[in-house]
């Protein structure tokens, strides 16, 4: 956990998708199960939540390298369709990428999410991204490992992932599901994004109707082995506790279009700020307002960079005892 606040914008922010998707986009009025409706199709693009993060970072005109597996069907449409500021070193598997759909009802305001499970992994592919890490992890780095894990890929090769980069003298970070953030935990990362579900999972608590108060005392669990702990509260905003400091941050939007990939553009905001040397509590401003931004937005990675920067100024930071 070498890296601090106040640093130079030398850094390089690589994210890792062991999971990626193809993302579809329908807008459906008066969305109803068990019919025959008709929709249109308002965006497909590569997703997934490490190419969400990296597709935010460059709105936020950060640039950033995106690794994980991808189908090797699909592998040219992600190089393809990801902006100029991001580089490709996707790891191509055999089975196709998934496809997750999300339904939007203008009408009704809701929005629906289908995820599918995604293709299962090999052992020589693991490798492959393995040796892909090596490669890419140095000491100027921080390595965003974001989502959920294949099928075929166990908390151990995960382990041996985030070691690799250890290694290698690059900082490690983690927007993992709960069970899989405990491999994150031990190897010391610059910073970790769960959820209050994903938190109570990682510490074996049941979280779900926690306050405030204790959402800060189980943060503080996790700060003897991470930086930073970036919990995220969905319309309440987040808390970002580390050692001998905790802020809470909120900002108030009007009624969301769509809440697929509010998380990852916050922790997009919380990088850039770090990539930008900027203070704590303005990382943090930073990360609240570009989640909520992209609640406004139609699909992931398409937020408005004016409108991120207006709600930070209007975010709300609270420290906290």
């Amino acid at each position: 956990m070498g890296l601090c606040w106040g640093v130079s914008a030398a850094l390089t922010i690589v994210t890792v998708t062991p999971n990626t998707s193809v993302d579809r986009t329908l807008e459906v009025p008066r969305f109803a199960i068990g019919g025959h409706l008709r929709g249109r199709l308002l965006r497909q693009q590569p997703g997934g939540k490490g190419v969400n993060v990296a597709r935010c970072l460059a709105v936020l005109g950060v640039q950033s390298l995106v690794t994980g597996f991808v189908g090797r069907r699909e592998l040219p449409l992600f190089r393809e369709s990801l902006p100029p500021v991001v580089a490709s070193e996707l790891v191509p598997v055999a089975e196709p990428t998934r496809t997750n759909t999300t339904i939007l009802d203008p009408e009704r305001g809701t929005d629906t999410h289908i995820r599918e499970t995604g293709f299962a992994v090999r052992t020589q592919e693991v490798e492959a991204l393995l040796a892909k890490l090596r490669a890419i992890a140095t000491p100027d780095a921080v390595v965003v490992f974001c989502g959920s894990l294949p099928p075929g890929m166990t908390a151990a090769a995960l382990g041996s992932l985030l070691a690799a980069c250890r290694e290698r003298g690059a900082e490690v970070a983690a927007d993992l599901n709960g069970a899989d953030l405990g491999a994150a935990v031990a190897a010391r990362p610059l910073l970790i994004k769960p959820n209050v579900e994903e938190l109570g999972e990682c510490l074996g608590r049941d979280l779900s109707e926690a306050g405030e108060g204790q959402l800060l005392t189980a943060a503080r669990a996790l700060c003897d082995r991470v930086g930073t702990v970036l919990l995220t509260r969905g319309r309440e905003g987040a808390l970002a506790v580390r050692s001998g400091e905790a802020l809470a941050a909120s900002v108030e939007i009007g009624v969301p279009r769509n809440t697929v990939g509010c998380g990852d553009a916050l922790l997009a905001g919380y990088l850039a700020g770090l990539w930008r040397g900027s203070a704590f509590s303005d990382a943090l401003r930073l990360a609240v307002a570009c989640g909520a931004a992209q609640a406004l937005a139609d699909a992931p990675g398409h937020l408005s960079p004016e409108l991120a920067e207006n709600l930070a100024k209007a975010a709300r930071i609270r420290h906290l005892p």
